[in-house]
């Protein structure tokens, strides 16, 4: 049987590097070429899709009903998930209103600012030393410690299949020993008739994964990846 599954890959770099690597990441130009020149310690771990995942592929394939009061298109069944702080959120697809109105439901990388108002909507790699096994009801780490941006997400097609590949990167802030990372998204929720400006940014955890012990000293480059694919 096909499955669908994550693969985290979590390096430590070289400090000679680190220049080299702030700039790389800014301009979205980390190679594997360059990874493997600076790496010192490199992790590779299939982690475990949440729950939570999984409700918002199922919102994506739930077929629409018209929701008269305000002119929107929403979702037929929606679906509860719980964000990283522990709370639960009602989630389904809202399409565009007949009036014109739209709304965003997630987003992996988006920042914009309005009504004089800026919100982050980049998703991360937490980072953390946690060892508890993964299952797929986790909504947060065990001991998160860092958030590691994402700065690109890509597609890589292959002859029969298309792999979407989150590659973030950042130094350590403090001297951590980690075991355990998390792809998080930043969901936007709109309901209809609020405006953006005045809608909650939840994070939501889509995989996680434990592995052995890597030790970070503050300062060092710390470079994530994760491949989501067919396995």
């Amino acid at each position: 049987m096909i499955v669908l599954k994550g693969l985290f890959i979590i390096y430590r770099l070289d400090r000679s590097y680190r220049d080299d690597f702030l700039a790389r990441l800014k301009e979205r130009r980390i190679t594997d070429r360059f990874l493997l020149r600076a790496m010192l310690e490199k992790r590779e771990k299939y982690g475990v899709i949440t729950r939570n995942f999984a409700k918002f592929m199922k919102s994506f394939l739930m077929p629409y009903s018209s929701y008269t009061a305000s002119g929107y298109s929403v979702s037929v069944v929606a679906d509860t998930v719980i964000a990283t702080n522990g709370t639960k959120y009602t989630i389904g697809l809202i399409g565009l209103a007949t009036e014109g109105k739209g709304s965003f439901v997630y987003n992996l990388a988006y920042e914009y600012t309005s009504y004089q108002r800026t919100k982050s909507m980049g998703s991360v790699f937490s980072v953390g030393s946690g060892t508890r096994t993964p299952t797929p009801d986790d909504y947060s780490l065990e001991n998160p410690v860092q958030d590691v941006p994402v700065t690109d997400v890509s597609l890589i097609y292959d002859a029969d299949k298309t792999r979407i590949v989150v590659s973030g990167g950042d130094t350590a802030s403090t001297d951590f020993t980690a075991s355990e990372v998390g792809l998080i998204a930043k969901i936007l929720r709109q309901e209809p008739g609020v405006v953006i400006a005045d809608q909650d940014v939840i994070s939501v955890l889509i995989d996680r994964a434990t592995f052995d012990p890597i030790t970070f000293a503050s300062g060092d480059p710390i470079a994530c990846q994760y491949v989501l694919g067919l396995a």
